[in-house]
């Protein structure tokens, strides 16, 4: 395709008119990756600075699948109370994924993988919510162990930060 930021084209025909509309929808970028744009569908776009307000950066392996990716990063995006912190993801070598968020903290999430994705997410922010509160906030979150019923938070000013 020749214009990629072009998501889809639809035309309409008004016969009572006598006219034809025309609908282009653009791709809309959830992260920045490599200065391109990286949507819900995996696809990878220029984009103009300045026209988009500040995307999370991302880094993923070479190789992982972009249309996979594209809709994982999606679903995290639509938990808005976790998404309106992310300041930038990581993939690491082993397809580990890497939050880093506004307030400084590492969220280790480990795979990209559709479940249970939103019950992390919410279960995460509550967490995240929980230590700023009582704990004067978080340094390091892994969720690697989320479905044997595990968090791991390592409060700041903890040993190692």
């Amino acid at each position: 395709r020749k214009y990629v930021a072009v998501r889809a084209v639809t035309f309409e025909r008004l016969f009572k008119a006598d006219r034809v509309v025309v609908h282009v929808e653009p791709r809309v970028p959830l992260v920045a990756w490599n200065g391109v744009g990286f949507d819900r569908e995996g696809v990878l776009f220029a984009i103009t600075p300045g026209t988009w307000k500040a995307l999370p950066q991302a880094s993923f392996l070479a190789g992982a699948s972009k249309p996979d990716l594209g809709r994982w990063v999606a679903q995290l995006a639509s938990v808005s109370e976790l998404w309106s912190q992310v300041v930038s993801l990581k993939q690491n070598p082993f397809g580990t994924i890497e939050l880093t968020l506004k307030s400084g903290a590492v969220v280790i999430w480990g795979p990209p993988e559709p479940e249970p994705l939103a019950r992390k997410a919410q279960t995460l922010a509550r967490i995240l919510d929980d230590a700023h509160k009582n704990m004067g906030g978080t340094a390091r979150a892994d969720l690697r162990f989320f479905d044997q019923g595990r968090i791991i938070v390592r409060p700041k000013g903890v040993r190692g930060d």
